[in-house]
């Protein structure tokens, strides 16, 4: 996860880490936040996803 206003930080797991939450508190309106290197998968499915296109969000307030 990136804002580009800040340095990069690495999250793993399905919960944000306290130094992500850190960065994100840190945004003011009009930066973005991207989420990246995303890995997916369904539960309950041995299909395997092949790429998960990045997220990028707009704070607003």
């Amino acid at each position: 996860m990136e804002c580009l206003s800040q340095f990069a930080v690495d999250v793993e797991g399905a919960t944000m880490s306290s130094a992500a939450k850190n960065l994100i508190s840190k945004a003011r309106k009009g930066d973005l936040i991207s989420i990246y290197d995303i890995k997916a998968k369904i539960i309950g499915n041995n299909y395997k996803l092949k790429r998960v296109l990045p997220i990028i969000i707009e704070v607003s307030n």
